[in-house]
């Protein structure tokens, strides 16, 4: 529930190079500004850092991934949550590593993306914080799986497909498509509302939210562990 209700497509597609341990002077912010160093989030009490988050960008950049921006999150003082976004050699998946604080509580997850000929959009992600209920995503979640085995998790998944590749020149902005798509979708069931006239941000309603806690303590985890005994494919 954490992630991008409020991420706006302000900082898409420079062709940046990701340094592991340096710092991003870029400051290619989204909403409010957050902290520049890699990987870490400022607070009062100073900075802290997270080595998950360290780890799955080193981990994703040694799989072939091309690192091209990070954003941070937009939603308000409270989320110091930065996005860092990466692309699959074959341009066939989008993954997007989140890590930072939310009201001084540590959050991290990954995100994997892949757009399907038939239109579907897969989704395989560790987070169980980021739980689709619009229905735009086909979505799985393994909680806290590392990087490399939720990617080949996502790669198993790929393979039932035919996959349509992001724009080359510019894949970020199909992404953006899909959370627009997703918001729209949210909004004429009546699981959000838009917070502005611009439509860049929403907010579940008490509908909404009722859905996500029912999708993500109850549905999604049953069916991880069905699937853990080998009892569904799906």
């Amino acid at each position: 529930m954490w992630r991008s209700h409020g991420l706006r497509p302000s900082c898409l597609d420079r062709a940046d190079s990701y340094r592991p341990g340096r710092p991003d002077h870029r400051r290619r912010h989204v909403g409010t500004a957050a902290d520049p160093a890699l990987l870490r989030t400022r607070t009062r009490s100073g900075i802290r850092t997270f080595p998950k988050a360290k780890q799955a960008n080193d981990q994703i950049r040694h799989l072939g991934y091309q690192h091209r921006t990070t954003c941070h999150d937009g939603k308000g003082k409270l989320y110091r949550v930065r996005y860092d976004f990466w692309v699959a050699p074959d341009d066939k998946t989008i993954a997007v590593i989140g890590s930072g604080s939310v009201a001084s509580m540590k959050v991290f997850g990954v995100t994997l993306y892949s757009r399907t000929a038939d239109g579907r959009t897969l989704c395989t992600t560790n987070e169980r914080g980021d739980q689709d209920i619009s229905g735009v995503e086909d979505q799985e979640t393994w909680h806290a799986m590392p990087l490399p085995k939720l990617v080949e998790k996502h790669r198993q998944r790929l393979a039932r497909f035919v996959v349509e590749p992001f724009s080359a020149e510019s894949p970020l902005v199909d992404y953006f498509d899909i959370r627009r798509r997703k918001a729209a979708a949210l909004v004429a069931r009546a699981y959000a509302y838009y917070l502005n006239d611009q439509q860049l941000a929403w907010r579940y309603t008490f509908k909404g939210a009722f859905m996500f806690y029912i999708l993500a303590v109850i549905v999604r985890p049953t069916r991880r562990l069905l699937r853990t005994l080998k009892l569904t494919s799906d």
